[in-house]
């Protein structure tokens, strides 16, 4: 079962670490060709599977470098989606992040408040020093959203082997208050 010290929510949303349950989530989301548009190829149901067992035991190490939260509507409980965080292995002050919503997410702002939430999850409570994200410049959801929460933007030196820009955050920046600390974990509350 996942650790609860590492739940957090917003005002609509709820994030809880990847688990077993979550089998069949993982897998539909990385073969969904929509969902993998702006992300790679869509994944074949048995890679899909063979990739969630292997995600699940890295983040079940004791120390890990990948976190994935499941991302639910409070209110209904409706599952909504994937996010995570990857320790750089060289400096694990650094973490990329990424999201996949399932496409009856899409516009309504649900990434805004969730990539918002773990932003402030990262750097002030797993005390990261840096956050970044990979893109595909054509991908304009997630440019937007970066703008949207302050990230500084690099769409001009693209990655010359994926063709991505990249966005990050320093735990320096000023960081929106997305996380609703009264009832969030109360470990998350001490560190705030």
């Amino acid at each position: 079962m996942a650790n609860s010290a590492h739940q957090f929510q917003t005002e609509r949303l709820s994030m809880r670490l990847l688990d077993e349950r979550d089998k069949d989530l993982y897998c539909s989301l990385y073969t969904d060709p929509i969902v993998m548009k702006n992300i790679s190829q869509p994944l074949s149901p048995t890679k899909a599977e063979k990739c969630f067992y292997t995600t699940l035991k890295l983040t079940q190490k004791p120390k890990p470098l990948l976190l994935v939260w499941v991302i639910s509507e409070l209110e209904t409980g409706e599952v909504l989606g994937i996010q995570n965080i990857s320790k750089n292995k060289q400096n694990t002050q650094h973490a990329e992040f990424g999201i996949m919503l399932i496409p009856n997410a899409y516009r309504k702002h649900i990434a805004f408040e969730s990539i918002g939430a773990l932003t402030e999850y990262g750097l002030r409570h797993l005390k990261l020093n840096k956050m970044y994200s990979m893109f595909l410049p054509e991908n304009k959801a997630i440019l937007r959203i970066a703008q949207k929460l302050n990230y500084c933007i690099d769409i001009n030196n693209l990655d010359p082997t994926t063709g991505q820009a990249s966005c990050y955050k320093q735990s320096d920046h000023a960081i929106a208050a997305f996380i609703n600390s009264t009832n969030s974990h109360p470990s998350w509350k001490h560190n705030i």
